[in-house]
């Protein structure tokens, strides 16, 4: 059986897929938040804490999974060192 998701204003087609979303295979390789939602929207609230949680996570990101093409874009935009 397939999925669909429909927009239903315009009727064009959002996604499709063959398994439904409870029986999707979770992945190693996915990146994961280091808390659940509720305490992650909690730390959020605080910049700081914020910044200090996610900075090493972001410096995995960059080391394992960015392109060559998304490090152009950040040398580009003078945007190396901002997280």
């Amino acid at each position: 059986m397939r999925y669909t998701i429909v927009c239903p204003g315009t009727r064009t087609i959002i996604c499709s897929g063959a398994k439904p979303f409870r029986q999707l295979d979770t992945q190693e390789t996915a990146p994961t938040l280091p808390y659940g939602y509720q305490t992650m929207a909690l730390i959020a609230l605080t910049p700081r804490l914020w910044r200090h949680i996610m900075r090493p996570l972001l410096v995995d990101w960059d080391a394992r999974f960015v392109s060559d093409a998304e490090r152009e874009v950040v040398r580009e935009r003078s945007w190396e060192g901002v997280a």
